[in-house]
């Protein structure tokens, strides 16, 4: 009788242990279908990349317009390469 009873415990967990993984892999597309993507939240909003490619565009070097916007030089290089060739001046 021990036995028996041992081996539905032993056996509900092994199902429970199947289960869990296949619920796992719903969760990033259940995510996705709400909105959300992960990672990080971008640094650099459209309004801000406006505002940097209109200083690019006056001639304003890099450094400058990083320090504008309170992020780094690689930071804003990088946004600013998305959107046209980013010269280091």
């Amino acid at each position: 009788m021990l036995f028996a009873v041992l081996f539905a415990v032993l056996a509900v967990a092994a199902q429970l242990d199947r289960d869990y993984p296949r619920q796992d892999r719903r969760r990033p597309a259940a995510a996705a279908a709400r909105g959300n993507h992960g990672g990080r939240p971008r640094v650099i909003d459209d309004d801000m990349l406006t505002f940097a490619l209109a200083l690019r565009d006056k001639g304003v070097p890099i450094p400058a317009i990083a320090a504008k916007l309170a992020i780094t030089t690689r930071g804003s290089c990088r946004y600013l390469a998305a959107r046209r060739s980013c010269g280091a001046t």
